[in-house]
């Protein structure tokens, strides 16, 4: 599992450098999001690759996504108080 974190630690670190982060000077280039896209998805195929090595298939994964989302939208109308 270690090994993915660190790669997908890795492809984030890659999504950043194609953006325009650095407030401080001028910017150089306009971001290409088709590169930001592609590290990305990246970052997708690792993290898809965590969820297989800990038993959860691509049902599970989008019944664990919807009740994540349905918790945070329920924090967000309480203003996250708990």
């Amino acid at each position: 599992m270690l090994k993915y974190i660190l790669a997908m630690q890795q492809e984030l670190g890659e999504v950043v450098q194609e953006l325009d982060w650095k407030w401080w000077r001028t910017r150089v280039a306009a971001e290409d999001w088709s590169k930001v896209r592609a590290e990305l998805t990246d970052v997708l195929f690792f993290l898809i690759s965590m969820f297989q090595l800990a038993g959860v298939d691509a049902e599970e994964m989008c019944d664990l996504y919807n009740i994540k989302l349905k918790e945070n939208h329920e924090r967000q109308d309480r203003r996250y108080d708990y």
